[in-house]
């Protein structure tokens, strides 16, 4: 995948002297911008199932049809926001997503249990912020900061030996 810059420039922000000196001020400029995204599709969460149907004792026919709600991960650092990295990523900034179930398997004496799992988009990626000497342009300072987003897009139903 290659490479996307994405910035944004935040207004110049003064850092007070010290007490009792006559030191000027000195005053910043930041740039914030995602970098070195990639993305694995489709990846099954078995961590985190939405629903499940089976009984322990004997096999069963099941079906698990319904709506269920899960939530959407995405990694910040300090001085970005939620909306900002979802923006550079090409995903939503909302927090909830309403995930439609609908699968139906016959359960073996082995696999008890049918489970519904989320199944995500997966982001890598680097928020990095750097620092500017507002007066000088002379870059201060470099913050990189690794990261990763959890963009639900599904359902995968799977025969389990445990229920959800």
């Amino acid at each position: 995948m290659g490479l996307l810059l994405a910035s944004v420039a935040l207004a110049p922000v003064a850092t007070a002297a010290p007490a009792g000196e006559n030191a000027p001020q000195a005053v910043y400029r930041y740039e914030v911008s995602v970098v070195d995204k990639s993305v694995s599709r489709g990846v099954t969460n078995y961590g985190k199932v939405l629903a499940t149907c089976g009984t322990p004792s004997r096999t069963v026919a099941c079906e698990i049809s319904e709506t269920r709600s899960t939530t959407r991960s995405i990694g910040v650092s300090a001085g970005t926001s939620r909306a900002f990295v979802a923006g550079k990523l090409g995903i939503s900034s909302a927090r909830t997503v309403s995930l439609r179930i609908s699968c139906e398997r016959k359960t073996t004496t082995t696999y008890p249990y049918l489970n519904a799992y989320v199944v995500n988009d997966v982001w890598s990626y680097t928020v990095r912020t750097k620092k500017y000497d507002y007066n000088t342009g002379k870059l201060v300072q470099t913050i990189n900061s690794k990261q990763r987003a959890y963009d639900p897009k599904g359902v995968r139903c799977a025969l389990s030996s445990v229920a959800g």
